[in-house]
Order: C-alpha cells, then sequence, then structure tokens
C-alpha cells in the first residue's frame, strides 16, 4: 500500500552505539521509519531525498516506508532480503550440514522483525514455507501450497526494513527467540550458540553492505538462565574468526 501522508522530522543523534550515529526520522501514514548514517553530510543527503519527493508529490510505500524514486536502495532492504541475500552470497561453498544449520537459525529468526499485520500465519506454517520453499535457493522455484505460498506473501509484506534492528529492543528481540523452540519451552544452550552465531554473521553481511552501521548483537545478552564459559564451537557456520559476539 501506498501513501500520502508524510512527515519528516529533524535529524537526531543515536548514542547507544559506541560511535555515535545519525538518524534520519520519517512517518508514512502514521507508521515510523528511520535510517541511520555514520555521518551528518549522509544523514543530511537522504532526508533531502525524502523531502524532495515528498515536495513532488510522490507516494511513499507503507512497508518500506520509502518513496518509489528511493525503493530499491540499501534502505529499503528488509530482513528477509537480507536472509536471502546473506544464502545466496554463501550457499554455494557450503556443506549440507551447514546449509541445515544456517536455514534453522533463519526460519527462527526471520518471522520476528515484522510490522503488525493482520493475517499472521501460525508458527509452524511460517517456518515449514521458510525451511522447505524460501530459504533454500534451489527450492524457491518449487511449486507452493496455498497455505505456504500465502505465508510467505503475508512475511513478504511484513518484514522490517533492516534498519530497524539497530534498536536496542529489536535486537533483543531477535536473541530471545533464539532461545526458544517453536513450543515456547527453552532451546538447548548449544542450540542457542548455533543460532546465535548464524544471526551475527548475516548481521555482519549487513553492515558489509552498509545496511546497517554496525552489528547490534554485540551490544544485546541473553536475558534468562545461566550460562557457561562463552566458547567458540567446532563447526560453526560461516562464522568470521574473532567476530561470533558475546554468549
Amino acid at each position: 500500500m501506498k501513501s500520502y501522508k508524510v512527515a519528516i522530522w529533524k535529524l537526531s543523534i543515536n548514542r547507544s552505539a559506541k560511535k555515535p550515529t545519525y538518524l534520519v526520522r520519517w512517518s508514512v501514514d502514521g507508521q515510523p521509519f528511520h535510517e541511520s548514517h555514520k555521518t551528518k553530510a549522509l544523514a543530511d543527503r537522504f532526508r533531502a531525498q525524502l523531502l524532495r519527493a515528498a515536495d513532488k508529490g510522490e507516494a511513499f510505500d507503507t512497508v518500506t516506508g520509502l518513496p518509489d524514486s528511493l525503493r530499491g536502495g540499501k534502505v529499503a532492504l528488509s530482513f528477509v532480503e537480507l536472509a536471502l541475500k546473506y544464502l545466496d552470497d554463501r550457499w554455494p561453498e557450503a556443506s549440507a550440514k551447514q546449509r541445515d544449520s544456517v536455514t534453522d537459525a533463519l526460519a527462527t529468526v526471520v518471522p520476528v522483525p515484522v510490522k503488525a499485520l493482520r493475517g499472521r500465519p501460525a508458527p509452524d506454517v511460517l517456518r515449514r514455507a521458510l525451511r522447505s520453499y524460501l530459504l533454500p535457493p534451489p527450492r524457491r522455484e518449487r511449486e507452493r501450497p496455498e497455505e505456504f505460498a500465502a505465508a510467505l506473501a503475508w512475511l513478504s509484506k511484513a518484514s522490517l526494513p533492516v534498519t530497524e534492528l539497530s534498536e536496542g529492543g529489536r535486537a533483543q528481540e531477535l536473541i530471545d527467540a533464539l532461545t526458544r523452540r517453536l513450543d515456547g519451552k527453552p532451546a538447548a544452550t548449544q542450540t542457542y550458540r548455533r543460532r546465535r552465531a548464524v544471526l551475527f554473521n548475516v548481521l555482519e553481511y549487513a553492515v558489509e553492505l552498509e545496511a546497517l552501521a554496525s552489528n547490534p548483537l554485540s551490544r544485546v545478552r541473553r536475558k534468562r538462565g545461566k550460562r557457561g564459559r562463552c566458547r567458540r564451537s567446532t563447526g560453526e557456520w560461516w562464522s568470521t574468526p574473532g567476530r561470533l559476539g558475546s554468549c
């Protein structure tokens, strides 16, 4: 959906990161959005683009928050799109075991950062749709049963922009999801660590794409349960040495 009801605010500074970043904040049809930039000049430039689009009478998308003239840029990248780009980039060199590990982790967290749209599919339907029809690149061309096709269509509309993850609360939601199984019971510690390592590297990939200024997982911790000493497990998937983050 699109809307002409747009409000664009003054720049603000996000001081929660190690190095402060500049935030461009705006709303579309009452829904707030923001974009983080490393410098004031970059933030001013992006804000000016939004203002020009609004002045020209462009409609803004209510899912991405962007006008047509800016769609396809880094801000438009949703979390589900980030997951797919990451898989496309890493899949060819991964083993069967590694592929299964990463699709398990992403199927757990991809449904978390979403807008509150009506018609959310059941958790088990979303997970099966992701694991069987969307995340593995070879399976994306398979014919999808109506239930799973509808679930993935909902997710495509609801998935939040990657920039939303720069907020501490959003990153904490991802961590909390990693600690639980689909039935809501606590996940095994090793399962949590494996999934967290995958998510950390997906977000490092977002930093490489300049979709995020920094990796938000570096600033959040697991809330509940006792943790043993953090150690790097063997066989972690696509991990960057020394950059797995905290347990």
